[in-house]
């Protein structure tokens, strides 16, 4: 049993927030069923609770570099982003992943996102 961190309830079952502003908070499948039908017929819409996580919703967190650089407030913070990438990269070659991965990354607004994404979906299913 876990708190739902939206009801504030103990549930047998919780999944990870699909929002990535709600950091480490988790739903449970009533107030996931509730937050699905608000955002149902909309880029938002976040799946089933079954199915998550989702493959292709919120697995990645990409930011460009020249945004990061402009917020950064002096050295220190600096050093912290540095110290989380560093220890994400020592998990990965820990666990005998590339501790550098590299990524194609599509912008959702260019002409031909969707057939990108048709692309990737159709060779998910492949495997």
């Amino acid at each position: 049993m876990k708190v739902c961190n939206y009801c504030d309830e103990l549930r047998p079952e919780v999944r990870p927030s699909p929002f990535m502003a709600d950091g480490a908070a988790n739903m449970c499948k009533d107030c996931w069923e509730v937050t699905r039908e608000s955002h149902k017929d909309t880029e938002m819409d976040i799946g089933e609770f079954k199915d998550y996580p989702h493959e292709m919703y919120n697995k990645f967190l990409v930011l460009k570099w020249d945004d990061i650089l402009n917020v950064l407030e002096g050295s220190d913070e600096f050093e912290q982003l540095e110290g989380i990438i560093r220890r994400v990269m020592e998990l990965r070659k820990f666990g005998g992943r590339d501790p550098e991965p590299s990524y194609y990354v599509v912008n959702k607004d260019e002409p031909y996102a969707d057939k990108v994404l048709e692309l990737i979906q159709k060779e998910e299913e492949k495997k």
